[in-house]
């Protein structure tokens, strides 16, 4: 499939005469060519996805967090105490 803007340059080289640089047939066109509109571009851009497989990636959603509790100043933990050992009859 052959773009919009090749088709121009096609059209204005074969207006323009024999032996035009191509630098002269570039700045003829750009002053001509019109930006495709609605549905060349739509198919356009349909034919380039299929072509070329890509697929712009979705922005995930961000989880909003949740807010925290102040946290209270935590006791330290008692150590259990020890036992005294028993003794061992003979």
């Amino acid at each position: 499939m052959v773009n919009a803007w090749q088709q121009t340059i096609k059209r204005v080289r074969d207006e323009m005469p024999k032996g035009t640089s191509f630098k002269e047939i570039l700045m003829a066109a750009k002053k001509v060519y019109k930006k495709p509109v609605g549905l060349v571009k739509k198919a356009v851009t349909t034919v380039k996805k299929a072509v070329t497989r890509k697929k712009r990636r979705r922005k995930r959603k961000t989880k909003t967090k949740k807010k925290s509790k102040k946290k209270s100043k935590k006791k330290p933990k008692k150590k259990p105490k020890k036992k005294p050992k028993k003794k061992r009859r003979k």
